[in-house]
């Protein structure tokens, strides 16, 4: 029995790993990233990146790639995504194939004015695209961008990938999302959503695309954007920040260039307690975390008083930063840090009250925030400035 049962398994592998749709894999080109631009027509223009097979060191020119190149990019346009993808063909002889793809671009303009839920609905309805890639809005044409050559990856569609990740995780300088999250936020009772911008720098010897603030969506569209320096204290109080290093000025130091000293986060616990009084809203967060001493220029710990005062001026520092992210989103009425889906969830009743004007509500909302910080060590050295006496 237990044989002829292994063998219904391996047949059932093999019929899983079998094309439903009878194509070879020499019928299919492979997508690594897609980005999207609008016409001048008002059409949708779409630059999909395809894995160009080629055998090991051959040469030559292909279709969009160039010499040694294992990508290329194809372009084509109709009224609609769907429409341009089946056009594809047209031009590779193949099928593209949406189950490898990468990232998805969006053109800053398009993304304010024909939103981004509307060009995303090609990707939640057919089965072959990963609901865990990336997405993010391009500063310019999203099509340039992948055009850009990757500095470490093998192409330009992974390269936005893991400078995605690398600046959410390493630097928080924005966030990582995918077509799931976004589906998630849109869907939300508030229904706003953050996306990572990306723009084009020149500082390399190349072009690279950088990572770094966030787009504000509403409704679907691009309404806003938050800097880089904001996007830090905004993963705190989303519970979403994961380590990083925090730069600070000197206490009591006001000279030009201004000394800054830095820690290292390496744990750090949130929440946002929104706490209903009658018809007006106070919110609490609470934030507790462990830092190391990574560079000190003007500070001392090495007694218990030292430190404790070290201690209150990063906590303030940190509350500070904190209120600053808060206000600048409620100048924006935009509502970034789920408030308006935790009081759904805690009270539907006073959510159905309050959600027609919930914009302005969060605007006039009054928040509290308090840091507990803890040193954990000062790294190899004692606690004051290396060179120091």
């Amino acid at each position: 029995m237990k044989k002829y049962l292994s063998r219904l398994l391996v047949l059932c592998l093999l019929f899983s790993l079998m094309s439903c749709d009878g194509l070879e894999l020499t019928e299919r080109a492979f997508v690594i990233g897609l980005a999207l631009d609008e016409t001048e027509a008002g059409n949708i223009m779409l630059t999909t990146q395809l894995y160009r097979p080629s055998p090991e060191g051959a040469v030559g020119q292909m279709g969009g790639g160039k010499a040694g190149q294992n990508y290329l990019n194809i372009q084509t346009s109709a009224e609609s995504i769907t429409k341009a993808l089946r056009n594809i063909p047209m031009h590779i002889g193949r099928k593209a194939q949406w189950s490898h793809i990468s990232s998805i671009l969006v053109a800053e303009s398009l993304a304010e004015e024909r939103g981004v839920a509307e060009l995303l609905e090609f990707f939640y309805r057919d089965h072959e695209p990963r609901i865990i890639s990336s997405i993010a809005v391009t500063e310019g044409k999203a099509s340039d961008f992948l055009n850009i050559a990757p500095l470490m990856e093998m192409t330009p569609g992974h390269q936005l990938l893991v400078n995605e990740e690398g600046a959410h995780t390493f630097a928080n300088k924005s966030i990582e999302t995918t077509l799931l999250k976004i589906a998630l936020q849109l869907r939300s009772e508030v229904g706003n959503a953050v996306i990572p911008l990306i723009h084009k720098e020149d500082v390399h010897p190349q072009p690279s695309a950088t990572v770094s603030g966030v787009g504000l969506l509403k409704d679907g569209k691009l309404v806003d954007k938050l800097s880089p320096d904001l996007v830090e204290y905004l993963q705190i109080i989303r519970t979403d920040y994961q380590n990083g290093m925090i730069q600070f000025p000197c206490p009591g130091k006001k000279e030009e260039p201004q000394q800054v000293e830095v820690i290292e986060v390496v744990s750090m616990d949130s929440a946002v307690r929104p706490i209903i009084e009658g018809d007006s809203l106070r919110v609490s967060i609470p934030v507790r975390m462990e830092v190391v001493i990574q560079e000190l220029a003007c500070s001392e710990t090495l007694e218990p008083e030292q430190e404790q005062e070290f201690v209150e001026y990063i906590s303030q520092f940190f509350e500070q930063q904190i209120l600053t992210t808060v206000a600048t989103l409620q100048e924006k009425n935009f509502d970034a840090i789920n408030i308006g889906n935790k009081i759904y969830g805690k009270d539907p009743q006073k959510w159905k009250e309050w959600k027609g004007d919930w914009d302005e509500r969060f605007a006039k909302a009054e928040f509290s925030v308090d840091v507990q910080l803890r040193v954990i060590n000062t790294g190899t050295m004692i606690g004051k400035p290396t060179f120091t006496e």
